[in-house]
């Protein structure tokens, strides 16, 4: 690792405006004074202030394989707002926790198979957590719930195909498919409601309880 070019708040102000130069020279980093550096390490760079001889405040790291983070440090992890652009071409912008996409955020897909869709909503532990929208490259959208980045709960999907919606599902999710009561209504006009169960309408679930019913009671 090698540092250059340091600076020192005055009276501890993070400010950029405050800051004092000191010689491009090895020094022994004093603790507990937040310090403005620029530090070269065998994957990466990172410019930014430190505290404790870590990262922490605000700070850039540009990675020596294309990817980039532009953002808030908290004992050398990401921790607070923060932009991470990827060398694929996706990026992620939101808060961090502890060093993974925690609260809001945005993240957009670069190359790959989920390039050009984007999730704007809540994340918890790097995965999509709560309310969120996912819009696909296509146009189709999902707004609703989701639990470990899987769509879970109450939510909607439109499909959409030359940028006209040609369907909807409203209803209950579980395990990123439609289990329990919902709606799908085409655009033909075409309307199912009732029960699903992994992406699949139960249309006779209602006789089949009848018939149970008459085996048992025998009427």
């Amino acid at each position: 690792m090698m540092l250059t070019k340091f600076f020192k708040s005055k009276k501890n102000n993070v400010s950029e405006q405050n800051v004092q130069v000191y010689e491009e020279t090895p020094l022994i980093l004093k603790q507990n004074v937040p310090i403005y550096l620029k530090i070269e390490e065998e994957t990466s760079e990172y410019v930014g202030w430190t505290y404790d001889d870590k990262k922490n405040g605000k700070g850039v790291v540009t990675y020596k394989n294309g990817s980039k983070y532009d953002g808030n440090w908290e004992d050398d992890v990401k921790h607070g707002n923060g932009k991470f652009t990827w060398k694929s071409g996706g990026m992620y912008e939101g808060e961090y926790k502890k060093g993974k996409m925690d609260g809001t955020g945005r993240k957009v897909w670069g190359s790959g198979n989920w390039e050009g869709d984007i999730y704007r909503g809540e994340w918890k532990n790097g995965k999509k957590h709560g309310k969120g929208i996912y819009t696909w490259k296509s146009g189709s959208v999902y707004d609703g719930s989701w639990k470990d980045d899987k769509r879970c709960g109450k939510g909607r999907r439109i499909w959409k195909k030359n940028g006209k919606s040609v369907g909807q599902y409203i209803g209950s999710w579980k395990d990123d498919k439609r289990n329990g009561i919902g709606k799908i209504v085409w655009e033909d006009g075409n309307t199912y409601k009732g029960r699903w169960k992994d992406n699949k309408r139960i249309e006779n679930e209602k006789l089949i309880k009848k018939m149970m019913n008459w085996f048992r009671t025998g009427i």
